[in-house]
């Protein structure tokens, strides 16, 4: 499988470190599941830290370039007939607007123990984003139930105290 990192960050392939890290905290912004309840946004969130942690690094960009000069000669190559180089009709219909290629292999062995390292970093930090937003969320929630304890307890005081005056006026 080839992911087009530069796509999904929306950067153009000689875009400087600066663009790259500006793309990825915009895009990190909007994308983070604790901002955006879109059900995708968790996965979206894990693709963005996966570009980024493959091409803010020097040697896995230059070997990223690489591989994407040989997916861009394997995908110009197929392109006169998509369906011929393995791919379903939709695929080919809806090339264009693609980042993730699952017909396309990763020859770099180098590269592909990076990028799937890049995954599971991105997994984790996918995952540890949700477990802060429900620590959060608890944490919440137990804030809420001390102050409606604390406020029922004025509340019966203060009804308990209106009570008594109100007797003792009697």
């Amino acid at each position: 499988m080839f992911k087009d990192y530069y796509r999904i960050l929306g950067v153009k392939r000689l875009a400087s470190s600066g663009e790259i890290k500006t793309a990825y905290r915009t895009l990190a912004q909007h994308w983070h599941p604790d901002r955006n309840p879109d059900a995708g946004a968790t996965r979206q969130m894990q693709l963005i830290n996966e570009a980024y942690l493959i091409l803010r690094d020097p040697q896995a960009r230059s070997r990223y370039d690489a591989e994407y000069d040989r997916f861009t000669h394997w995908r110009n190559a197929a392109d006169a007939d998509p369906v011929s180089r393995g791919a379903s009709q939709r695929e080919a219909e809806f090339a264009d607007s693609k980042a993730v290629y699952e017909n396309y292999s990763v020859k770099d062995d180098v590269l592909r123990n990076w990028i799937d390292e890049a995954i599971r970093t991105a997994q984790r930090l996918g995952k540890q984003a949700i477990d802060e937003a429900s620590g959060m969320l608890a944490d919440a929630g137990k804030f809420a139930m001390h102050y409606a304890v604390v406020s029922v307890l004025i509340c019966a005081l203060m009804y308990v105290m209106i009570m008594l005056s109100v007797g003792g006026c009697n």
